[in-house]
């Protein structure tokens, strides 16, 4: 008898558990079919929203060559907005002004920003050799600000372009293109060698520091004259001349905050070391 019990109670137990089983199985069935449902709305939404994009870019272009536009304008590829500050001619208010020029091997000079801006190229005048090419180096300060304490320390600069470019008249030589950021406010200090002819510079009536070329972008300041042969050599002293160079340069974006704070405090160390 207490078999047979036994026996009914297993037989309880065992379709207490099918009957489960069958219900988890159903479960199992209709999470299967929201997921699978799920998925194909999502990819129906989805596929229905590249549609849209897809509709109203196109609809954007039919409008624009509607208005005579053909895809993008140069603008917005960022085309080129180069301006000019300086005049490497001689032909000038400051040569009319009784300035005359003279050779030399080369000259320093700063730019001040007044805006962020990108020298691009900077055009210079050799020491005649019109129709024939010769070289120059170009070289800029390391860090930011006045050359004063390291005109004549090769360590304190760094070469930005060299090569050979060919002398015309009136408009001088110009350099291979190149990038020197100058954020707001502050001054780069640039050095321009001729190495196998001189260049000429303004000396006459020439005060450092003075400006010789500005715009509401930027201004040049008259710099020092420096003697032809080796690169920073001091032959000449700190004699005051202005560069005869025009900086071809473009607007740049503003200098982020936490990179302002960086190079005011190298520049600072800088000058203290």
């Amino acid at each position: 008898h207490r078999a047979l019990e036994k026996e009914h109670h297993l037989e309880i137990e065992l379709e207490a558990e099918q009957k489960q089983l069958i219900c988890l199985q159903k479960v199992s069935e209709k999470k299967h079919r929201m997921i699978v449902a799920q998925a194909t709305m999502n990819h129906e939404t989805a596929s229905k929203y590249k549609l849209f994009l897809r509709n109203h870019l196109d609809s954007n272009a039919e409008k624009k060559k509607k208005k005579g536009f053909s895809g993008r304008t140069p603008v917005e590829f960022g085309a080129s907005t180069a301006k000019i500050l300086g005049d490497a001619a001689f032909v000038t208010p400051f040569a009319a002004a009784g300035k005359p020029v003279s050779g030399n091997g080369g000259n320093m000079f700063e730019v001040v920003a007044s805006k962020s801006i990108t020298i691009k190229k900077i055009r210079f005048r050799f020491n005649g050799g019109y129709g024939s090419s010769s070289g120059y180096e170009l070289y800029k300060k390391r860090s930011f600000g006045p050359y004063a304490n390291a005109a004549f320390d090769p360590s304190a600069w760094e070469l930005v372009v060299s090569g050979s470019a060919a002398s015309v008249f009136p408009q001088g030589a110009i350099t291979a293109p190149f990038q020197v950021y100058i954020p707001e406010g502050s001054s780069q200090a640039f050095y321009i060698h001729g190495t196998s002819r001189g260049l000429v510079s303004r000396w006459q009536g020439a005060i450092t520091g003075a400006v010789s070329a500005e715009n509401s972008d930027a201004r040049v300041l008259v710099g020092t004259a420096l003697p032809q042969g080796a690169p920073f050599s001091n032959g000449y002293g700190n004699t005051a001349a202005a560069a005869m160079a025009s900086l071809e340069y473009e607007l740049a974006p503003p200098e982020p905050t936490f990179r302002k704070f960086i190079r005011i405090v190298e520049t600072t160390l800088a000058e203290l070391f």
